[in-house]
């Protein structure tokens, strides 16, 4: 299961399960500037020890660009990197990205949401949005607001994130 949940913390769990993702983000991408911390290369081992990078970009003073792919010499690998639109937006005491993909198929553009924190300077741990109903809620709501309250009401739901966290540890 921690292979499965590391590598889908950028390409989204509900993106691959066929779930949707929700229509619009949970904020503004200029709400929250860029946390120089996360920029750079990151990296994160599945149960089967295979290597996944992701490195962080600041795209502007608040988005990220990010691109996420194997470690491999093998060129095909190489043309399966995921380039990524990401930001921040902070709910509660909480820190979540919105995740867009940006070189997928033109109707699996959904935004996907994942809640992180450091844990120290050189480690991130990040959790996504686990209950399929949730997911599905969120998938019919047109404003941000909304998706940003239904996310707030429900964060304290013992079943509303992944009972498995990702850590990805600083690389570069």
């Amino acid at each position: 299961m921690k292979s499965v949940f590391t590598r889908l913390f950028i390409i989204g769990t509900v993106f691959i399960a066929g779930c949707e993702g929700a229509l619009v983000p949970l904020s503004d991408a200029n709400d929250v500037p860029i946390d120089e911390r996360l920029l750079g290369e990151w990296m994160a081992l599945d149960d089967e020890q295979e290597a996944s990078i992701i490195t962080i970009w600041a795209f502007n003073d608040t988005e990220y660009y990010m691109e996420w792919k194997e470690e491999d010499e093998d060129e095909e690998a190489a043309a399966d990197t995921m380039r990524i639109r990401a930001f921040s937006t902070e709910l509660k005491d909480y820190m979540f990205t919105n995740i867009r993909c940006i070189n997928c198929e033109e109707d699996e553009t959904e935004w996907f949401f994942y809640r992180y924190a450091f844990e120290g300077d050189d480690r991130l741990a990040v959790q996504g949005i686990r209950n399929r109903h949730y997911r599905d809620a969120m998938s019919e709501m047109t404003r941000s607001k909304d998706v940003r309250k239904y996310v707030r009401a429900h964060l304290n739901d013992e079943d509303f994130m992944e009972e498995d966290i990702a850590y990805f540890e600083r690389i570069k």
